[in-house]
């Protein structure tokens, strides 16, 4: 018997981790053993972490160590139990080793393979005859 189990994926993420055009949770039954892409799992917390810390236009901005406490709240019903805790301790030997976490994290995403790809795809877009 296959062992099945609901667990939550960002409506944002196909199952491959490519992007929809849709918001919010919805709940994917899917067998353990053949599909259970940890890529997803992990964007889903880096992404609501994000979310929570950035600020949404219908919520507030959330430090550090509250977003962590939603994060540790939705283990288990909206965030995969045994990642978050990795998460939240990766987070917080992070946020004790840098002094400003924000500049830290812009800094590193600034440098990110997928922003040199961006920022060479964007200067041939405006290259003339493009």
């Amino acid at each position: 018997a296959s062992q099945c189990r609901m667990l939550p994926i960002r409506a944002g993420l196909n199952l491959d981790g490519s992007v929809l055009e849709t918001a919010g949770w919805e709940y994917l039954t899917y067998r353990i053993e053949s599909m259970n892409p940890p890529l997803v799992r992990i964007v889903a917390i880096a992404d609501a972490f994000a979310e929570m810390t950035a600020g949404r236009p219908h919520e507030p901005r959330l430090g550090a160590e509250e977003s962590l406490a939603q994060l540790q709240k939705g283990a288990g019903s909206l965030h995969d139990p045994l990642l978050v805790p990795q998460f939240v301790a990766m987070v917080r030997r992070l946020v004790a080793s840098v002094d400003d976490l924000d500049g830290y994290l812009a800094e590193a995403a600034d440098r990110s393979p997928f922003m040199q790809v961006h920022r060479q795809l964007a200067q041939r877009l405006a290259e003339p005859g493009h």
